[in-house]
């Protein structure tokens, strides 16, 4: 479980489908099909609970333990976020000038991308990126 499938399953709850949740992500249905499928087969019960289409025009929803699941992994984001903060800010303090225009530019953008965890992994890499022994 990470921040994509997590958003995978937001995007689900809120759509009613595994395709138009691929769709407002930007993501072919069959990679989120896939992605449903591995979460469905690695928990106790399956996540995800789909319905084929037709006539009755099929859809999918998060089953009870998917809800759990989901609160779970945000409320463990929270928590991440809170512990790293610190320093993240202590990071950002040691940016050089074109690295800091870099991190300004990826803030500005952050609605774009999925979660602040997601977010902080983001940052991160691009400080590895940069820095190339971090």
């Amino acid at each position: 479980m990470g921040p994509g499938k997590a958003a995978l399953l937001e995007s689900i709850a809120e759509k009613g489908s595994i395709s138009a949740a691929a769709k407002h992500m930007t993501m072919s249905y069959r990679r989120a099909w896939l992605l449903v499928d591995t979460m469905n087969r690695c928990f106790a019960s399956p996540l995800v609970i789909s319905a084929a289409g037709g006539k009755q025009g099929g859809g999918a929803h998060l089953s009870t333990l998917g809800i759990d699941v989901l609160k779970d992994y945000r409320a463990m984001e929270t928590e991440m976020m809170k512990l790293s903060a610190n320093h993240l800010k202590k990071l950002k303090k040691h940016l050089s000038t074109h690295a800091w225009s870099i991190h300004k530019l990826f803030c500005q953008h952050r609605k774009t991308i999925t979660s602040k965890y997601n977010f902080s992994l983001l940052t991160l890499h691009v400080f590895k990126k940069i820095f190339c022994r971090f």
